[in-house]
C-alpha cells in the first residue's frame, strides 16, 4: 500500500546547497510504504548557490510545481526561475526520474526549456539581449541538448549586431560540463562553425573552442570590434582557429 497526498503548499521555502556535499548516509534499504505527492506547488522558493558571486549565487523562482512526486515516480516539472547572470528569467518544462540513487548520473531527463530577455551585460564586457529555446533528454550524467539562440542587439565595442545560433550539446548534469559538438552563428554576411568543452579544472570551468570559418566577411568580423564609422578591410576570409578561456578573470 501507499501513502498519497494529493497537493501539498510549500510557503517560504529557501534551499542553501553546501560547497562540500556530505556523503550519503547508509541505512537499511526502507520496505515500508512509499509516499507519493499528487501536485507540489512551491510559492517563490529560493536556491541558493554554494558560491561567492553575488551576480550567481541566488535563483528565485516565480513559479515552481512539481507532479507524481515519489522515489520511485517519473516527476513531472514546471518551473520558471530569475537569474542574476545574466539577469533574465529562464522556464523549462518535463519529467525527472525515477531517480536512481545507485547511480545518480543514470536517472532519467527530458524537456524543453525557453530563456527571455537575458542581458549579457550583466556578465562582462559585451551587450545584448537573448533569447532561447530548446529541448533535452537523456540521463542525468549526458543530457543531448539542441536548441537555437538570438541576441539581435549583440556588440562588443560601438556596433550592435543581430547574431542567431543553432546547437547540440552534450551536458553532465551532475557536475556541469558541456560539450558543444556544433554551434553555427549567423550575423551581417558570415556564418561561423564552432565546437568545444566546458570544463571542471581545479579553479573553476575553462572553456576551449575551435572556430571554423569558410563562409564570411572581414568587415562583419571588424564590425563586432572597431569603434570606426566603418571597418577599415572588406573582402571574403577563410580561417580557423581556437581560443581558450581560463576561470579566472
Amino acid at each position: 500500500w501507499q501513502r498519497y497526498v494529493p497537493l501539498l503548499h510549500a510557503e517560504g521555502l529557501e534551499v542553501r546547497l553546501p560547497r562540500q556535499v556530505p556523503p550519503p548516509v547508509k541505512r537499511d534499504e526502507d520496505n515500508g510504504p512509499q509516499a507519493t505527492i499528487g501536485s507540489l506547488i512551491a510559492h517563490a522558493p529560493i536556491l541558493q548557490l554554494p558560491t561567492d558571486n553575488p551576480k550567481a549565487n541566488r535563483l528565485t523562482f516565480p513559479k515552481l510545481a512539481l507532479r507524481n512526486v515519489g522515489k520511485t515516480k517519473q516527476i513531472e516539472f514546471d518551473i520558471e526561475a530569475r537569474i542574476l547572470a545574466p539577469h533574465g528569467s529562464f522556464a523549462a518544462q518535463g519529467q525527472f526520474g525515477p531517480w536512481n540513487s545507485a547511480q545518480i548520473a543514470q536517472t532519467p531527463l527530458q524537456g524543453s526549456f525557453q530563456t527571455k530577455g537575458a542581458d549579457l551585460s550583466t556578465v562582462g564586457e559585451i551587450r545584448g539581449h537573448l533569447s532561447a529555446s530548446g529541448a533535452f533528454a537523456g540521463p542525468l550524467g549526458s543530457v543531448r541538448v539542441q536548441g537555437n539562440t538570438d541576441v539581435p542587439d549583440f556588440a562588443v565595442k560601438r556596433h550592435p549586431v543581430h547574431i542567431r545560433t543553432e546547437y547540440r550539446a552534450l551536458v553532465n548534469g551532475t557536475n556541469g560540463d558541456v560539450t558543444l559538438e556544433a554551434v553555427r552563428a549567423r550575423f551581417l554576411d558570415t556564418i561561423l562553425d564552432a565546437s568545444g568543452v566546458i570544463g571542471s579544472g581545479d579553479n573553476g570551468k575553462t572553456v576551449a573552442i575551435d572556430f571554423t570559418v569558410d563562409q564570411a566577411r572581414i568587415q562583419d568580423l571588424m564590425m563586432l570590434f572597431t569603434s570606426a564609422d566603418k571597418p577599415a578591410l572588406n573582402g571574403p576570409i577563410v580561417f580557423r582557429a581556437r581560443a581558450e578561456l581560463p576561470p579566472e578573470d
